[in-house]
């Protein structure tokens, strides 16, 4: 504090900017004596929201203001790429959307980086924080993880898919401690299920999606991940960075099979976003030429009872349009590059 008000030597208006406030000494102290300095604007970062819930963020609540800071949307990325746009979304894909990425030139510097990034800042400051003793445990769930994307899991499938991959043991109650420090450190981001029709949260799987795609790259070894739930990936990371709140619907739909009893199919939407009195239902699709896939995302939308908007998003460039159920079908980039595109 002496330090920074021996900066401060006339009634000029400061911004005061701390990095990493919360390893500081003292904190309390220090916030709330700033908090007096009428000529003075101050911003501190953390990088882990479990702070958040100290009672020195609590104190503070009512005088400060929470911004979330994401990586990159594709649209920021595009902006600043050098390049063709199929280029940019092919190095956003592998390499994601940290700033610093787009000032290294080769992949070798960027695979480098992120692997810095993931050992030296994420995992070690997660498992100093929460005092995590089975590091090489918390390690490969992570990695395992990023090879579910798109995936319905819950704490007891992970335990057993951890046995069967990693030949050992990891309790239900650990991972579920795992999952919570891991979306703390707002690596991963959590979907819950929502039955549509009740309009109510329904079991205990969820799916989970990394809010960093170079960074499960990196732990996935940059192999392939499966082009559906890429795209999957980033069209969740887009809704939360526009503000939704993102959900996986769940529908119920009965089917008349003529004299014989009627029978109940389950079907997906894959993102219900929320925001306000808004509601969007969102899925995705690789490629209109898959008629099949098409049809399947269709059928859900095409048996939702409201009028909330209904979208599918494929990644062929097509000029957008209504079919004759008022459902909007849009192209990849035409959603991605215009905020705007949801109300189209």
């Amino acid at each position: 504090m002496r330090y920074i008000k021996g900066r401060m030597t006339d009634d000029s208006f400061y911004y005061i900017l701390l990095d990493d406030f919360q390893m500081m000494d003292d904190v309390s102290m220090v916030l709330n004596s700033l908090l007096h300095v009428n000529n003075s604007d101050v911003y501190v970062t953390i990088n882990n929201l479990k702070f958040l819930s100290t009672d020195v963020t609590s104190q503070l609540c009512e005088h400060c203001d929470e911004i979330h800071v994401y990586p990159l949307s594709f649209a920021e990325y595009n902006s600043v790429y050098d390049g063709e746009t199929q280029d940019a979304w092919r190095n956003f894909c592998i390499y994601g959307g940290l700033p610093s990425v787009l000032s290294l030139d080769s992949d070798e510097e960027k695979t480098t980086y992120l692997q810095n990034l993931y050992h030296t800042v994420y995992l070690r400051d997660m498992v100093e924080r929460n005092k995590i003793q089975n590091v090489l445990g918390f390690d490969k769930l992570i990695k395992i993880l990023a090879s579910s994307i798109g995936l319905a899991i819950n704490p007891n499938k992970l335990a057993y898919t951890y046995k069967n991959v990693e030949h050992s043991v990891l309790g239900p109650e650990t991972i579920g401690f795992y999952l919570t420090y891991l979306q703390e450190a707002s690596l991963i981001e959590k979907s819950l299920r929502l039955d549509i029709l009740g309009n109510k949260y329904v079991g205990t799987f969820s799916k989970y999606y990394f809010t960093e795609m170079g960074l499960c790259n990196v732990l996935l070894g940059f192999h392939k991940l499966d082009e559906e739930h890429l795209i999957e990936n980033v069209l969740c990371n887009e809704l939360h960075m526009r503000g939704f709140l993102v959900d996986v619907g769940m529908l119920e739909v009965e089917n008349d099979y003529g004299e014989k009893k009627a029978r109940c199919k389950h079907y997906e939407v894959d993102f219900v976003a929320s925001k306000d009195s808004k509601r969007y239902y969102v899925q995705s699709a690789v490629s209109l030429s898959d008629s099949k896939e098409v049809s399947q995302k269709l059928i859900p939308l095409s048996h939702l009872p409201d009028n909330f908007k209904k979208m599918i998003i494929v990644k062929d460039n097509i000029t957008p349009w209504h079919n004759e159920k008022g459902i909007l079908l849009l192209g990849l980039f035409d959603f991605l590059l215009n905020p705007e595109s949801m109300d189209l």
